[in-house]
């Protein structure tokens, strides 16, 4: 199939997909976000988790680990015994496969599993807050494209996360645990949080926060992980993929490919935006801690990430965590904002205009990463699939050097 000839079609398509997936979100959540009832809460989450399905989850041979997989996922139906990949992975495929869900059902379900988990989240831990919370998820979960099975095994975390704060633990420990056994690549997200779990305070004051987080912006490029390198090695001792990523590790701080890519160096136009889209919440933590809107677990957690991730971003092995760990930060940035604009004469007319732009440079993401995409490979859907099951890797590959 020439899809050259269809670039058009195929752009429009996916804009007009994507953009109204953005206000169902929009606007479903903003009910959500004044429900009392649980119930009437979950009816307006199912018009979110639709659209979600049909945006992320029909996109056909998106990135490389969608191509991948697809032998991964048969291999696997196939004969259960030959997979080198974690068990519950491998129970998962293993049992689609027997009823036999195609490859492109198990994509569409990761991605619902995904949706869900947020939206289980949000309704029941922090439901005035859904209407940022759910679009910033948007822009931090934008790699569910690329990395399948970690975000399958972060869904296991999320709703892991919200049973813990329903007081359900075994439940929690269940998901913790299946968590682990579909990615293991989870342990360090997992250990931190549960070290967080047990600091009844603060880990610093706001300022020392922001401080640390712009010199992490700053300071986010590659020459400066070099001292990382010994550490990361200690990678390689949990498996063979672990050894192949840790391995990568010298070329990459020295600018090569490698096994695992590197994300461009870091522009001082991202700096600007992720001091303005987290310097509000930053800031706000101990008050709403103070005010009990929120706890120090989801503080810790956010202040965690935001100093880690600047830095982390730069290499993958690194990245998935300190995004893992971000993901958070739309619990605490979406009660800064509510307050915020809940509390406008507590606050100076600067302090409201500055959380309107930490607003912007929160969600603009969502948006300058749909419409930046110029090339039809990352725009496909399953009906743009013809006879074909996946796409040349080599697409992709090209675009790593």
């Amino acid at each position: 199939m020439d899809y050259s000839t269809r670039y058009l079609s195929i752009k429009i398509t996916f804009l007009i997909i994507n953009f109204l997936s953005i206000y169902i979100f929009y606007f479903f959540s903003k009910k959500i976000s004044h429900c009392i009832s649980y119930r009437k809460a979950w009816e307006n989450a199912y018009p979110i988790i639709f659209a979600y399905s049909i945006s992320m989850g029909l996109r056909f041979g998106r990135d490389i680990d969608y191509n991948l997989y697809y032998e991964r996922y048969n291999e696997i139906g196939q004969d259960i015994t030959k997979s080198t990949y974690e068990p519950v992975f491998n129970v998962i495929c293993w049992s689609l496969n027997q009823v036999g869900i195609p490859y492109w059902v198990f994509i569409w379900l990761c991605s619902i599993f995904i949706i869900y988990a947020l939206m289980h989240l949000l309704i029941n831990n922090y439901r005035p807050y859904t209407l940022y919370a759910s679009l910033i998820f948007l822009f931090l979960a934008h790699d569910v494209e690329l990395l399948i099975r970690y975000y399958l095994a972060f869904s296991f975390l999320i709703l892991a996360f919200s049973y813990y704060k329903l007081k359900k633990n075994k439940l929690s420990i269940t998901l913790v645990i299946l968590s682990f056994g579909c990615h293991v690549g989870m342990a360090p997200v997992i250990l931190i949080l549960i070290c967080l779990m047990k600091v009844p305070r603060l880990i610093l004051p706001a300022m020392a926060v922001e401080i640390l987080f712009v010199i992490s912006s700053l300071a986010g490029e590659t020459g400066f992980l070099s001292f990382l390198a010994p550490y990361v090695q200690l990678f390689g001792l949990i498996d063979d993929r672990a050894a192949s990523y840790a391995d990568s590790f010298t070329d990459i701080i020295n600018g090569d490919f490698g096994k695992i890519g590197k994300h461009d160096t870091i522009i001082y136009t991202r700096v600007i935006r992720n001091i303005l889209q987290y310097s509000v919440p930053i800031f706000l933590a101990p008050l709403l801690v103070k005010k009990k809107i929120i706890g120090y677990l989801e503080a810790n957690i956010f202040y965690v990430g935001v100093v880690l991730s600047p830095i982390f971003m730069q290499v993958e092995i690194l990245n998935r965590i300190s995004s893992s760990i971000l993901f958070f930060s739309i619990i605490l940035s979406g009660a800064s904002y509510v307050y915020v604009f809940n509390h406008k004469n507590d606050f100076k007319p600067w302090h409201i205009i500055f959380c309107r732009v930490s607003v912007f440079a929160s969600i603009w993401p969502v948006f300058s990463n749909i419409l930046s995409r110029d090339t039809w490979w990352h725009m496909l859907y399953i009906w743009d699939a013809g006879n074909l099951n996946t796409l040349p890797l080599q697409y992709f590959l090209d675009e790593l050097i």
